[in-house]
């Protein structure tokens, strides 16, 4: 099937590519249908594009992948709507926003990831209750200039976890 898509033009794509959100992602209710596209050179990072709304991608990431120790404790309501078996059936993903005049403050949202059944390719994003994460972590380190000091002059340390390298090349596609 053919989807128009406003960042990637019209593509097309085999019908079990699409996964279904039955209760729609927060903020986009309405839209049921999402299908993932990689982020070319980024092999952790993909756009979550909605079918029927062509300006509708979120940017996403495997948040094992970038920080260390998260942990997602999906409530058993939640795995049996999306009729998870095993644990391996499980993709956790999480929204990423990008800001566009600040590409290095990136963050994501830890809080709230989306699950996702690979074997039924059926989703939903959570909201985890009592989670120690929030929806803005950083996902960059502090950018340091060549003399070791941040934009203000001042020394500074990481302010988050260190990304794969790929990471930083999709830091200039801009907001989400």
């Amino acid at each position: 099937m053919k989807v128009r898509t406003a960042r990637f033009g019209i593509l097309e794509i085999e019908a079990n590519m699409i996964i279904e959100f039955p209760k729609g992602i927060p903020g986009f209710e309405r839209l049921r249908r999402f299908f993932m596209l990689p982020v070319e050179g980024a092999e952790n990072i993909r756009w979550l594009q909605a079918v029927d709304e062509p300006a509708v991608a979120l940017l996403i990431i495997d948040p094992f992948k970038y920080y260390q120790g998260y942990s997602c404790d999906v409530p058993d309501q939640i795995a049996g709507e999306l009729e998870i078996k095993e644990s391996a059936e499980a993709l956790v993903l999480t929204a990423v926003t990008v800001p566009p005049d600040n590409p290095a403050a990136a963050t994501a949202n830890l809080v709230a990831p989306i699950i996702i059944n690979t074997r039924l390719r059926k989703g939903r994003q959570v909201i985890l209750s009592g989670s120690p994460y929030s929806t803005r972590h950083n996902l960059f380190q502090e950018i340091k200039s060549p003399a070791g000091r941040d934009r203000t002059g001042k020394v500074s340390e990481p302010a988050g976890d260190t990304p794969p390298d790929t990471a930083k090349k999709v830091s200039g596609k801009g907001g989400v």
